[in-house]
């Protein structure tokens, strides 16, 4: 009998002052998703001027 090893994934949510915009995402690895918003390696968070993770 296998053993399947369960990922653990996190939600989270940004918020832009500058815009008042909020996004709502899901990630297995918390950090290298933020990081990837903030370097506007997302589409759907490019008009997100450095956001903040408000909540995880």
């Amino acid at each position: 009998m296998t053993r399947l090893k369960q990922q653990t994934y996190f939600v989270y949510i940004l918020y832009c002052p500058l815009t008042h915009k909020s996004y709502v995402g899901q990630t297995s690895h918390l950090l290298l998703r933020f990081h990837e918003h903030r370097n506007g390696d997302s589409r759907w968070t490019k008009q997100l001027r450095h956001p903040l993770c408000v909540h995880w």
